[in-house]
């Protein structure tokens, strides 16, 4: 049994006459009884009918009571988003304010979901701006620096999402197996897991490119016979 002494009561803006119960329940502030809730039908949240401040007897969600009353008013566009998926756990900590997806998330989570699906690994809505900021604008494979102005060109240093754990290989579309890559990576990279790929590797210095070059023309005379100038 729940011990009511480990609850919190919080006034809920807008409705003096009532108080959100950290537990998910609302009740009526002048007699300790829950408010009685109910569901339309199944896969919609439970939602009261309570008096506001105006007079007016309105039918508002149980979430949207308790994230009002113990995170604040709802920001603009924003959703509650219950965080583990039960729309029934109203508890305050279950609750959160979340900013509306753009379409091309949901089409990034739509194609992402579906190869999970397919490949029988784990998923979850990833943000992709939130990995590409995580790791810092930078390439986690080859260390180059990755700026976000670059994100949706071809060019070869531009950011992209990728899996660490490729989901063919079985690994998840999860924030903790997505890392930021650049284009060229990416692409050399395709369905392998390389070994060593997962962390850092340090950064290209600067004379990379020059000594590149240098050891390919070496290669290329060696290779023709051609032995240089004396």
């Amino acid at each position: 049994m729940n011990d009511d002494r480990d609850l919190t009561l919080c006034p809920i803006p807008g409705f003096t006459g009532y108080l959100a119960r950290s537990d998910g329940a609302v009740m009526r502030k002048d007699r300790p009884t829950l408010t009685k809730s109910q569901c339309v039908r199944d896969g919609i949240a439970p939602t009261v009918r309570l008096r506001n401040d105006g007079g007016d007897v309105v039918s508002v969600a149980v979430h949207v009571l308790i994230a009002t009353a113990f995170h604040g008013l709802r920001p603009a566009r924003a959703r509650c988003k219950h965080l583990d998926g039960d729309i029934t756990n109203n508890r305050e900590g279950n609750l959160a304010w979340r900013a509306p997806r753009s379409k091309r998330q949901q089409n990034s989570d739509r194609k992402a979901k579906k190869r999970a699906l397919r490949a029988g690994v784990p998923f979850e809505p990833v943000d992709v701006l939130a990995v590409l900021g995580r790791d810092g604008w930078r390439c986690q494979i080859c260390g180059i620096a990755t700026p976000r102005r670059l994100r949706g060109t071809i060019r070869p240093n531009a950011p992209e999402l990728d899996h660490r754990t490729p989901i063919k290989l079985g690994g998840g579309h999860t924030y903790e197996n997505c890392q930021c890559a650049c284009r060229s990576c990416n692409a050399a990279k395709a369905a392998r897991s390389p070994r060593g790929q997962i962390n850092l590797f340090p950064r290209p210095s600067p004379s990379f490119k020059r000594k590149r070059r240098t050891k390919l023309a070496t290669t290329i005379r060696q290779s023709s016979g051609f032995a240089g100038p004396p």
